[in-house]
């Protein structure tokens, strides 16, 4: 079976033109399952880092409502937020509805990321008589569309192969923070979260295993407005494909270049 790994698009944050060219390679492969890795939705504006200033959700949805004069308390008991979450989602919601639509009959299974579940913290805090509407469904269609979707709380699953997914619990300044994962979790992982990406190796002589994990990149922009955290990121554009043979996965992450190229399986595309 052929299996796609994807993640990191931080929509609308994505590098559009990476994305237009996973989908296109895609469509020639035809994988048998494909897995979101998380934070496919960015949400900064649900985020502490916009806690309390003009990118904040709840003064975005004051200017919008053109409300500028009655107290917080007030205006929240008066106008319901979840239009304007679902629309803010809609972003996201467009790329895995275009995903399946190109992928009718592909296992899909998305790994929520530490921002897709931004939304849902701040309802929590900020609107609580709400926070139960705030569903993977209601902002993305996961359910509608036929995608599984496991929660960022909970640990990696195991899908295929013997490999598990998860968007990734570790991040570090040096290498794939994947092999710290595998060695914490004593299990082959495909994971994204630090926006790097390549295959590593973990063999233990004595028991005659070994362990694989894939760091899936990233295809959002390091320059969009919401990525602007880091000066030099050092990450790697592309996602990550898999055979699985006999009952194991064999995993290669395939990185996009600078004027977006990538090559599966000896079949080159064009961005």
């Amino acid at each position: 079976m052929k299996w796609a790994f994807v993640g990191d698009l931080q929509i609308p944050y994505h590098d559009k033109r990476a994305v237009d060219l996973f989908f296109k390679a895609m469509k020639w492969w035809k994988p048998d399952a494909m897995d979101f890795l998380g934070d496919i939705d960015d949400q900064l504006e649900y985020s502490r880092f916009s806690d309390g200033t003009t990118d904040e959700f709840f003064s975005r949805l004051k200017k919008e409502k053109k409300i500028d004069e009655e107290s917080d308390a007030e205006f929240r008991g008066r106008v319901s937020p979840l239009p304007f979450v679902k629309k803010n989602a809609e972003g996201a919601r467009e790329l895995y509805t275009f995903a399946r639509n190109q992928h009718k009959d592909t296992d899909m299974h998305a790994s929520l990321g530490n921002h897709d579940i931004r939304a849902k913290g701040y309802m929590d805090k900020k609107f609580p008589e709400y926070v139960d509407e705030i569903t993977p469904n209601m902002l993305w269609s996961l359910d509608d569309l036929g995608i599984a979707w496991r929660p960022y709380e909970l640990p990696p699953i195991e899908r295929f192969g013997g490999v598990h997914v998860h968007h990734g619990n570790t991040t570090t300044t040096t290498g794939l923070a994947v092999k710290t994962d595998i060695e914490n979790y004593n299990i082959s992982l495909a994971r994204g979260h630090d926006h790097r990406g390549g295959v590593v190796y973990k063999s233990y002589p004595m028991t005659g295993t070994t362990l694989v994990g894939l760091g899936t990149g990233h295809l959002c922009d390091p320059s969009a407005y919401g990525l602007r955290y880091t000066t030099n990121p050092s990450w790697e554009l592309g996602f990550g494909i898999g055979h699985v043979i006999d009952g194991r996965a064999h995993l290669q992450f395939i990185p996009i270049t600078p004027d977006y190229i990538c090559v599966i399986d000896g079949k080159v595309f064009n961005g």
